[in-house]
């Protein structure tokens, strides 16, 4: 016996307006595409489109808006900065328990190697 897969419904236009306000919601909070789009059922890239589309209708400062929008995803971050400038830095304290590697060479090798993937790259970038 076939089981027949009932298709998805679309969204109205009310179910639309409800989606891109809980996705600049989210991104306010500081979520990544990935995690809003995991939260909607849609893909990462269909969660850029629709931020892009949103921030293309507005007409008045659409750029304004979305440096606000970037600023309030910085919000943690800068949190974060400033308690450490305050002298409170024990959520920095986990970064230096991660053991880090040795440059590769030493620093013998460490500048000619950065300078040398840096031309590299830009070479690749003009052709």
């Amino acid at each position: 016996m076939v089981q027949e897969i009932a298709p998805e419904r679309r969204l109205g236009a009310l179910g639309k307006m409800a989606r891109r306000k809980r996705i600049f919601a989210r991104l306010r909070e500081g979520a990544s595409y990935e995690e809003i789009a995991g939260e909607e059922g849609v893909s990462r890239e269909r969660i850029r489109q629709i931020v892009s589309e949103v921030l293309q209708k507005r007409a008045v400062d659409s750029g304004a808006d979305h440096a606000k929008l970037q600023l309030d995803r910085l919000t943690p971050v800068m949190q974060l900065a400033a308690e450490a400038i305050a002298g409170t830095a024990e959520r920095f304290d986990v970064f230096s328990r991660i053991p880090h590697r040795d440059f590769p060479g030493g620093p013998l090798l460490r500048r000619p190697s950065l300078m040398l993937a840096m031309l590299y790259y830009r070479l690749r970038d003009l052709l």
